[in-house]
């Protein structure tokens, strides 16, 4: 289930106002995967992509996988 789907619009459109938006090269990858792959729903968003950023960050990672 996608976060979209578990959220109302104006909480959705809320959180992606008080996020970090995505880099030019972010949106461009993601533009080439709904393009060129076949399960293209697999990769993360804005706001997954920030949590997840955070929790890095907060964890202080060497290594990611």
């Amino acid at each position: 289930m996608a976060i979209a789907e578990t959220m109302s619009d104006q909480l959705l459109d809320y959180c992606k106002e008080h996020s970090k938006a995505n880099s030019s090269m972010l949106v461009e990858l993601e533009k080439y995967t709904f393009a060129n792959e076949d399960v293209p729903q697999m990769i993360s968003g804005q706001l997954v992509g920030n949590l997840l950023q955070s929790i890095i960050l907060m964890i202080r990672a060497k290594q990611i996988v």
